[in-house]
Order: structure tokens, then C-alpha cells, then sequence
């Protein structure tokens, strides 16, 4: 597990304020670069994952945060991306044929309805800043339904929303229909790290 986070100290001028929040707690006030909240995500996730688990990273990117999550927890990883160029980058990692992590170039909803035509759950299941919180809201009942223990979400704030407008208009609403808990707040545009367990 990670013991400290470290901070990033040189600042530019295209930063943005960012107060980060972890547990409800003020972390850290100030501008902060964009790898700063990287280490936010994987901090918050690493201490809600079980080791040795199975994960499921929905929109895995690069997958920078599900490699720092195998070296971290163990975890056993299944990564979905639909953008071809992001699944190439993930391929030619050379740690990934050690730790037998699966990369799959398919559509999130596609690979969703097919675990669940399948029978296929995974412990920990990840989807960070793919989807807005109306895409979530339409697609979260699925989505549960290929979760064993936890679903992490992030959703986008395109919107632009401040904290306190997106706790009145999401995260509450949301918090009465599922078990979730806001983990924190990852960057400038204010998204929440929620994770619903089961």
C-alpha cells in the first residue's frame, strides 16, 4: 500500500486551483499537475481493493492505473478500451505478459452485456472519467450486475459544476438509490471518486 502521497512542486501557469479531498477530508489546497491526480485515483483505489482480486478496468486508457494497481495489490486485470491506438500502447508493455493481464478492444456497453449474457463477475470494477452521471445512472444496474464486491466510478463533469452544485444534483440522489461513497475529489473539474459496494 502506498504510505504517502507525494506532491508535485513545480507548478506552471496552465495549472488550475484544485483543493483535494480524501475521506471528506481536505488533503491538499492549491495547484496541482494532472499526474498529481492520477496518484489521488490510485491512492483512494488501492486502499479499497482487496490484494490478489479480480479487476475490471472499463475504459482503461493507457492503463497506467491499473499497472500501478497490479504492482500495488496484485490485482488480476481485465482492461476494455474501444480506442485502438490506447489498446496498442497497452500491448506493448512488457510487464503485461508477466502479470497476465487480459486487454480487450471492444465497447464498454458490448463487453458489459456480454459478462452478463456470460455470467462473468469481477471483484473490483473500474470506470473513471468515460462516462457522464446521466450515461452512469442509464448503465450502473448493469454494471452491478458484473460486480462481485465494488464498482469505482468517476464520472466527467463536463459541466463544470463546483462540488457542492454536483453533491445537490448527483451524488445525493444517487447515495438514496446505492450503497456509495463519495472516496474524494480528483481534479480541477471537481469529479468524484465514488465507490458502491454491494
Amino acid at each position: 500500500m502506498i504510505d504517502k502521497i507525494e506532491l508535485i512542486k513545480d507548478i506552471n501557469d496552465n495549472d488550475r486551483y484544485c483543493p483535494i479531498m480524501l475521506n471528506g477530508e481536505l488533503l491538499e489546497e492549491g495547484n496541482k499537475r494532472k499526474s498529481y491526480n492520477q496518484h489521488i485515483r490510485i491512492f483512494m483505489l488501492s486502499e479499497n481493493i482487496d490484494n490478489n482480486s479480480s479487476y475490471l478496468d472499463l475504459g482503461c486508457n493507457t492503463g497506467y492505473i491499473y499497472k500501478e494497481l497490479i504492482m500495488l495489490n496484485h490485482v488480476k486485470v481485465t482492461a476494455i478500451e474501444i480506442i485502438n491506438s490506447l489498446v496498442k500502447l497497452c500491448k506493448n508493455i512488457e510487464e503485461i505478459e508477466k502479470t497476465g493481464t487480459i486487454i480487450i478492444h471492444i465497447d464498454i456497453v458490448q463487453y458489459i452485456h456480454n459478462c452478463i449474457k456470460k455470467n462473468i463477475k469481477f471483484d473490483n470494477v473500474t470506470m473513471l472519467s468515460v462516462w457522464n452521471f446521466d450515461e452512469i445512472n442509464k448503465n450502473i444496474n448493469k454494471m452491478l450486475m458484473i460486480t462481485k464486491d465494488k464498482l469505482f466510478l468517476e464520472p466527467t463533469n463536463h459541466e463544470g459544476y463546483d462540488i457542492e452544485m454536483y453533491n445537490k444534483i448527483y451524488i445525493k440522489p444517487f447515495q438514496k438509490k446505492y450503497n456509495a461513497t463519495v472516496l474524494g475529489y480528483t481534479d480541477y473539474q471537481n469529479r468524484p471518486l465514488i465507490m458502491v459496494t454491494k
